[in-house]
Formats: C-alpha cells, structure tokens, sequence
C-alpha cells in the first residue's frame, strides 16, 4: 500500500481555498481526490490516521490510505493543511537522479511546519523527485507550489486575494511551459474555470457547507467532481474540522481533527 501512488500513477485532483472577500468564516477547503476507476475497489481503506511522535515533533494527520507511510493530504497540531495535485501535465518529467519520493518529504515536513511561512525554506531546499502542485493553508491565507525536479515557483495564478483554485497543471507563466490540453490534463482546465466560476458566484458567502456543495458540483453541470473522483474533503483549518465523503461510501462524515491531534 505503501506504493500505491507510485504503482498506480499519480492522482488527477483539484482543489480550492476561499478566505477574506470570498468566505463567510474562516478560510475553508474544498478538495477532490480524483484516480482511477480501480481505486473504487479500495473504498473501504480510506482512513484518516493520526500521529503523535515521542521525539516531540508535531502531531500530525494524513487522509488516504490504510497502510500509506507519506501525505498527499495532511494537516497539524499548528493548524497547517497540506494537499498534493499532479502537475505532470505541464512538467512531466522525472528526475534524472535518484531522490527521495516527494510525498515522503511531505510527510516528514508536517511535523514540522510551525507556520504558514516555513513551507517556502521546504521547498527552496528539497529536491523534488517529480512534477507536483503542492497547496497549504493556515486560518488565515493559502499559498501554492508549483514543485518540479527543476525548481519551484510560486502558482496561484493571477486570481484575486482570498481565493486559490487548482487542478493540474502549472499556472505561473515564468515556467514558460505550454499550457496543457483540457484531454491531457484530464479537463483540467476546465475543472479550474468550473471552480472558480462556482466560488466567484457564492463569493462573501462561502462556509464550510456551501464547500461541499461546491466541491460536490458534477463536471457535466459546471463543477469538478467527475467520474474518477475517488474521495472529496472540506477542511476549515482554524477549528481543525474535517468533512470527508468516500464516494462509494455512506455519505459524509464530520471529524474534529483538532481534538484528536491535541487531546
């Protein structure tokens, strides 16, 4: 299970932050995590696991797979949220040497990252070891990195202040990569217009309810949610709660990450 991501390709996922103008609360999480059709398979492993080191590190959570010993999705005791998207479509390349899996130094870095600011030493000092877009938050502002073997920059794209949306590909111009096809980024941009158009049209009201109907939004009626989403999360970072739905499963399910981390 460990290698579930490396065996099976990486996640085609999107992603979206409100705070300031766009939020009714506090800054609010939207997330799909989108594979392939044989993930359905493993619906019943989905798990949130907690971690509370004896060294004295961070106590931290990831939300994935039973048996994963990286993140792709996490969050800490200092209220710091972490998700991983596929940036392959705009980078996709492999390091030409031999490094550390990037989820693996991921995991290691959330029990670490005190604040917000501290993933920006991260990123200028690990090499990565494959084309990722990498979005963290805290209570207050969300930030992306757009994470390749050949460096990193700052994504987000020129969307206005409280409002970050990712799907697949890179959308900093400095890269002076091409901007991917909708068919090679699995709709991607698409799936990002979608996002954006849905917060822009609940902006100064989005909480975390109005969240899930956003993230929940088919991509057939103007969302993201498409037929390789595997599981979707709503996360409000500054009370630590947690919304998670297998989309095989029961329905939604409501967890205070923050009592577990902390208690």
């Amino acid at each position: 299970m460990n290698a579930v991501e490396r065996i099976g390709g990486l996640p085609k996922c999107s992603a979206a932050f409100c705070w300031g103008d766009y939020a009714a609360g506090p800054l609010v999480i939207g997330r799909n995590y989108d594979y392939s059709d044989a993930f359905a398979l493993l619906k019943d492993d989905v798990a949130v696991t907690v971690y509370h080191p004896s060294d004295g590190s961070l106590a931290a959570a990831t939300i994935g797979y039973v048996g994963e010993i990286y993140a792709v999705n996490g969050f800490n005791e200092k209220g710091i949220f972490m998700e991983l998207n596929n940036g392959k479509p705009s980078a996709g390349i492999r390091s030409p040497d031999r490094r550390v899996t990037g989820t693996t130094m991921l995991f290691s870095a959330l029990f670490e990252v005190d604040e917000l600011e501290d993933w920006e030493l991260f990123f200028n000092t690990v090499n990565c070891s494959s084309s990722y877009i990498i979005n963290v938050a805290d209570s207050r502002r969300a930030l992306s990195y757009e994470w390749c073997p050949i460096g990193v920059k700052r994504g987000g794209g020129d969307l206005p202040d409280g409002l970050l949306v990712s799907t697949n590909y890179f959308v900093n111009p400095d890269w002076l990569f091409p901007t991917p096809s909708d068919a090679a980024s699995w709709e991607g941009l698409t799936r990002r217009s979608n996002l954006i158009a849905l917060c822009e049209a609940a902006r100064g009201q989005i909480d975390d309810r109005a969240m899930l109907e956003i993230i929940g939004t088919p991509l057939k009626d103007g969302g993201a949610m498409n037929e390789l989403t595997v599981f979707q999360m709503v996360m409000v970072p500054e009370t630590g709660m947690l919304w998670l739905r297998v989309i095989c499963g029961t329905g939604w399910s409501q967890i205070d990450l923050s009592g577990f981390l902390h208690g």
